[in-house]
């Protein structure tokens, strides 16, 4: 009887420790959150890379980065950066071409 309750408390246990840890998993706080659409980057590795650098980019030690792409269109959103315009200032894989709101367009250049 006494290892059915530890077993039950175990598995109690566990499962509050699993809700803990995914609460909030995938979620990314819109007032430090930047969307990139890049434009002109259709290589693999070339998109590996900038997302290599864009992991060193972010304000802290951890980040979130979601990313999709279609034909030579790459869009990526990325957080924290609490500056954007800092931000689109460090950028060095492309020019640049706009920045509204916390959206930075970039004219890949390889």
């Amino acid at each position: 009887m006494r290892s059915l309750l530890l077993e039950r408390h175990l598995k109690i246990v566990v499962l509050i420790c699993l809700v803990s840890l995914t609460a909030g998993c995938g979620e990314q706080d819109a007032s430090v959150t930047v969307t990139l659409e890049i434009s002109g980057i259709s290589d693999q590795a070339d998109r590996e890379q900038v997302q290599e650098k864009l992991k060193g980019m972010t304000d802290g030690n951890s980040h979130s980065m979601r990313s999709n792409y279609s034909g030579n269109q790459m869009s990526i959103t990325l957080s924290p950066v609490t500056d954007v315009d800092a931000f689109a200032q460090k950028i060095d894989f492309g020019n640049v071409t706009d920045v509204s709101d916390r959206t930075v367009k970039v004219d890949f250049v390889p």
